[in-house]
């Protein structure tokens, strides 16, 4: 079985978009398919797939040799079955696909069915029922006399509810077409209203690349980002290549260097620390203020509860943010206990932002507590945690994770000018 496919039989959301991407894109390619739009728990966001699908819209005339086509397709290993409208088989890689193919009239409710999750589904079915009207795979209909009223697309059928357009991420919240129903829903965050990554390390300790390197790829990558912070981690004994002050100020003018070359400032002098048992930094106190941003941290693996410690950074007002405080993959968020309602109320008081890790498998806060956190004010930066280049395009993993917790771009700070992260830091440093 291929790495990317975890014992589990899950995939990792990163792994899962990769393939996913390649198939929509062959399929796209197929004389007949008029749309590929990919769907289930991969469309959700969710932190693992179990099954790639992707909804087809294909005219009935098309349908037989659509489905021939699909039967060829490189990345097919083998059929598992296949009816006149479906097409299930094993992909080169291990990974399940589902492929579904609807006509134009009812491509929209197809793509809502199989776009899920199942309780949102059926909780759309009683909704549609309460106002006289069946929802099902095909279309929303009157039930009176079974005409066929909105299926083309979601955004139709969401309105012709009375509903907002429900966004995919939050397709399993159980309050989310209460909420639709009153125009309640954020305007989600969107990777385009990212300005900069918060998080990248460089050869100066445990990266893969140096600086004006990262600079050439990011820039040519990304030329919407206005910003880039390079945080390596401090000396300490639980990381590899971590820096002592001596070398940040050497670090700081290689930054200036290649700032100058660029003529603006776009790389911003930033550091992740560890914080000690007693809550401190384990870097001198002396040279923080001559970071532009820093993350704290708590490495060490035997530390059941970091909450205290987390709390005393939050106090600190040279830490402007929390960072890798728990994992959802790996030993899963119950490797440390953490009082997280008292820590999300002291970083809401203390303008402490909690950093959100799109590194797959290393995706913070699950879906939930995300969602406290930011009913509790919370303010969040997204980093992509790049140690080698490919990783930076992880970011957009952190803008799924971010959007199952209901966060628009007014809670994530990198949606800001580094003149408003400034302004963010400035009354933290006021409390």
């Amino acid at each position: 079985m291929s790495t990317m496919v975890k014992p589990s039989g899950r995939l990792l959301l990163w792994n899962a978009t990769l393939l996913g991407k390649e198939l929509q894109r062959t399929m796209m390619m197929l004389p007949g398919v008029e749309k590929a739009v990919l769907a289930g728990s991969l469309r959700r966001g969710k932190d693992t797939i179990g099954n790639i699908d992707v909804v087809l819209q294909v005219p009935l005339s098309n349908r037989q040799q659509v489905q021939q086509a699909v039967f060829g397709l490189r990345q097919v290993s083998r059929i598992i079955e296949s009816d006149r409208y479906e097409v299930h088989f094993v992909g080169k890689s291990g990974e399940i696909v589902n492929v579904y193919m609807a006509q134009p009239s009812s491509f929209g409710a197809a793509l809502l069915y199989y776009t899920g999750s199942a309780s949102h589904n059926k909780a759309l079915a009683v909704f549609a029922t309460g106002a006289g009207l069946l929802l099902n795979k095909y279309g929303l209909f009157r039930r009176s006399n079974g005409e066929l009223l909105a299926g083309e697309s979601e955004e139709d059928i969401y309105r012709l509810l009375g509903l907002q357009y429900i966004p995919p991420e939050l397709r399993e919240d159980q309050t989310v077409i209460p909420k639709a129903s009153q125009g309640q829903l954020p305007q989600l965050v969107s990777f385009n209203a990212i300005r900069g990554d918060m998080q990248a390390h460089s050869t100066w300790a445990d990266g893969n690349e140096n600086i004006p390197t990262i600079g050439r790829y990011v820039l040519n990558a990304f030329p919407h980002y206005e910003y880039m912070v390079i945080a390596d981690p401090s000396s300490g004994e639980f990381m590899a290549n971590a820096m002592t002050p001596a070398d940040f100020r050497e670090q700081f003018k290689e930054i200036a260097m290649v700032n100058s070359h660029l003529g603006y400032d776009f790389f911003k002098k930033g550091v992740e620390i560890n914080l000690l048992e007693n809550g401190m930094p384990d870097l001198a106190l002396s040279i923080l203020p001559e970071f532009d941003w820093v993350i704290a941290t708590v490495r060490d693996k035997e530390v059941k509860d970091k909450t205290e410690r987390l709390m005393k950074a939050c106090d600190n007002p040279h830490i402007h943010c929390i960072g890798h405080i728990g994992w959802v993959g790996g030993k899963g968020l119950d490797a440390f206990s953490i009082d997280w309602r008292r820590l999300f109320e002291k970083a809401a008081a203390t303008h402490t932002a909690i950093e959100i890790i799109a590194y797959p498998g290393q995706q913070e806060v699950a879906d939930m507590l995300l969602k406290t956190a930011i009913e509790m004010g919370v303010y969040l930066v997204i980093s992509s945690d790049a140690h080698t280049l490919r990783h930076f395009d992880y970011m957009q993993a952190g803008i799924s994770k971010v959007r199952r917790g209901w966060c628009s771009s007014k809670q994530v700070l990198n949606t800001l000018s580094w003149q408003g992260i400034t302004a963010f830091k400035q009354l933290k440093s006021a409390c």
